[in-house]
C-alpha cells in the first residue's frame, strides 16, 4: 500500500462530475487519480448527500474517486467545515475525517483521507450499490 497523506477519497458531492463550489474549489487544489473503492456501506441522508460508514464486510464497497492534494492542510481548511468537521470536537461532527485503505484496483491500494459519518442513521436509506452517482444521476 501506498503511505501518503496527500490523497483524499471522495463518494459523493465532492466527486468531479458534481457542479458545485466545493467540488470546483477541490478540483482546482487537487489532482485526480481516478476512481477507486474503499469498504464500507453508504446512505442517502434526507437532505440529498451521501453518508459514508464502516463495515465490517469487505464486500460492502463504496464508489468514489482519489484525489492527490497539492496543499493538505489548505485543503481541509475548506473542507473540514464543508463535511462539518471538527477535528478538535470530533463528539460535535457530523463526519469524521481519517485514513484508510482505498483500493485503486489491479491490486494496487492507497491510504487516504476520507469523511465518514459521526451520527446515527435514522431515516436515512441504504444505497446498495455503494454509488451516491447511480442514485443522483
Amino acid at each position: 500500500m501506498a503511505a501518503t497523506k496527500s490523497h483524499l477519497f471522495v463518494y459523493g458531492t465532492l466527486m468531479q462530475q458534481m457542479n458545485n463550489p466545493f467540488a470546483i474549489r477541490l478540483a482546482t487544489m487537487a489532482a485526480l487519480v481516478g476512481p477507486a473503492t474503499a469498504q464500507g456501506r453508504l446512505f442517502h441522508h434526507p437532505q440529498n448527500y451521501p453518508c459514508a460508514v464502516c463495515s465490517p464486510d469487505r464486500h460492502d464497497r463504496i464508489h468514489g474517486q482519489v484525489y492527490r492534494m497539492k496543499d493538505p492542510e489548505a485543503c481541509f481548511e475548506f473542507l473540514d467545515p464543508y463535511e462539518d468537521c471538527d477535528m478538535n470536537q470530533l463528539s460535535q461532527s457530523l463526519f469524521i475525517r481519517t485514513q484508510t485503505s482505498v483500493d485503486m484496483g489491479h491490486g494496487l491500494s492507497v491510504l487516504s483521507w476520507m469523511y465518514f459519518w459521526n451520527r446515527p442513521l435514522n431515516g436515512m436509506v441504504p444505497i446498495d450499490s455503494g454509488c451516491f452517482t447511480s442514485i443522483r444521476g
